[in-house]
């Protein structure tokens, strides 16, 4: 690789943003001789003893893990980076070939990354960093993982990119180094792997996979290349297996998506794991191990990834699970059941022909969720909570017990306004008895009525709204619908 023995390092810390690039007119980076013809130098900047260029391999590709370099050179005494930041904006792609632009969209290639020392930071917060006598390379791992994830592949003719730099520093001895305003316009080429190539991120891919503890660039580099078909399609299940298993004693009862580590891709794994080969015997049974070892954590995710398949074996294992964790009234024992149910009503058309399972399913709803048969008393449902009420009802639901209709009934006449923010229509508060309605709809297989959204704040309030009149006729007909229904 092209960096010279001397070159030191500090890291980046990188947060992405979408940037708009600069207008045209912008000033083009200078091309300077580089030691390698290989290698492409744009100056930056330069200015009393302090010299800082941005380097690019010439063509680069996704298997080219070292392709971007920013090195600064100090000509003057040792001190210290008190703040900066390197952004790198998208402008255009264009076929090498006809010079035509391409619609193409990505991300900021590398944006508002912070110079802010080796343990990394936020970007933009001052914070010390050794810049020594020489020169110092200042692009760590995490930041060409993420710039390789935000270019993708690109077609078999490859781009002629167009970007905009823009770069700043300030040291402790009061120099400093920036780009002009608006920044400086460069070029470089990003192609297609070669065959040979993408057999080295297939065998990068199976490194990490195997791999004891990742950092945040190897999760980037495995969040990707799973996401590359023509690289994550040589998988199999054994070595899938093998690494969420040596991952699995970090689960304990982690709830999100976090559990082996901040850095383990274990959700994206879990899900192709079930989406290629569920049916597969030991797929299965590592299935029916977690629902026994971690079942809060392996059902969240799973509850976060929409995958498609199913197999029989799969409804007892759930249905078991949920039943076992309904002895209490335990958070993590609701949680657990309503991530359960969420999955099993995806799959609903996989089991429906079963009529012994809703029994099963509600029995257990009722035994986590034990406030939704209490009465109603003076108009005021009595319930623990409204966050967990709604869960309840949503949960209950999902179990298509049709017998479950009268638990849930009472509610239709219960005019409170939810407090977790459901709206509807021209910004309607959605009150207990739209859920409660919604709820009996899904238990009778009918498209829920009223297509409500949470807001992430309170809206203001008024006496009463058009929508509450139509819903409240909807009601009306519902419950002269269930009047009519045959007695069970």
């Amino acid at each position: 690789m092209f960096p010279p023995s001397t070159t030191r390092r500090f890291f980046l810390s990188v947060s992405l943003l979408v940037l708009a690039a600069g207008p045209d007119g912008l000033l083009r980076g200078a091309v300077a001789a580089a030691p390698d013809p290989t290698w492409s130098e744009f100056v930056l900047a330069q200015d009393k003893g302090l010299k800082a260029v941005l380097r690019f391999k010439q063509p680069a590709t996704l298997a080219d893990q070292n392709w971007i370099q920013l090195e600064i050179t100090n000509d003057g005494i040792a001190t210290e980076i008190k703040g900066g930041f390197l952004s790198i904006a998208k402008g255009r792609e264009l076929d090498p070939k006809t010079n035509q632009p391409l619609n193409h969209t990505w991300g900021a290639l590398i944006s508002n990354a912070g110079l802010v020392g080796s343990r990394g930071g936020v970007g933009g917060v001052s914070s010390s960093a050794s810049l020594p006598v020489g020169k110092t390379d200042c692009l760590d791992g995490l930041a060409l993982a993420l710039a390789g994830e935000n270019l993708r592949l690109p077609g078999s003719s490859g781009w002629r990119i167009e970007a905009t730099v823009t770069f700043a520093i300030g040291l402790s001895d009061g120099r400093a180094l920036a780009t002009p305003a608006g920044g400086m316009r460069i070029e470089f080429s990003w192609t297609e792997p070669t065959p040979a190539q993408m057999t080295e991120l297939q065998v990068r891919l199976s490194a990490l996979l195997k791999k004891d503890k990742l950092s945040q660039a190897d999760a980037v580099w495995m969040r990707y290349l799973l996401n590359v078909p023509e690289v994550s399609s040589v998988l199999t299940p054994e070595p899938v297996l093998a690494a969420l298993k040596q991952h699995a004693a970090d689960l304990g009862d982690t709830f999100g998506s976090q559990a082996a580590g901040p850095n383990f891709e274990f959700n994206q794994l879990l899900g192709i794991a079930f989406q290629r080969w569920l049916h597969e015997p030991a797929v299965l049974a590592y299935f029916r191990a977690e629902l026994v070892e971690h079942p809060q954590a392996i059902l969240y995710m799973l509850s976060q990834y929409n995958f498609t398949s199913w197999d029989d074996a799969m409804t007892e294992m759930m249905v078991k699970s949920v039943e076992a964790c309904a002895a209490t009234a335990e958070p993590k024992n609701r949680e657990l059941v309503a991530n359960a149910l969420e999955i099993m009503d995806r799959h609903y058309s996989d089991w429906a022909k079963d009529a012994t399972i809703p029994p099963r399913l509600s029995k257990a709803v009722l035994r986590v969720f034990p406030t939704l048969l209490e009465a109603v008393q003076s108009s005021v449902v009595m319930r623990p909570g409204l966050d967990n009420w709604y869960k309840s009802l949503t949960t209950l639901a999902e179990t298509h017990d049709e017998a479950m209709v009268t638990v849930i009934r009472p509610f239709l006449k219960v005019k409170n306004i939810s407090s977790i923010h459901l709206v509807a229509g021209n910004y309607a508060p959605i009150r207990d008895c739209e859920v409660a309605s919604n709820a009996i709809h899904h238990l009778l297989g009918d498209v829920e009525i009223i297509p409500y959204t949470t807001l992430s704040a309170s809206i203001p309030l008024k006496f009463s709204y058009p929508e509450w009149l139509e819903w409240d006729q909807k009601i009306v007909e519902l419950e002269k619908r269930l009047d009519a229904l045959p007695k069970k």
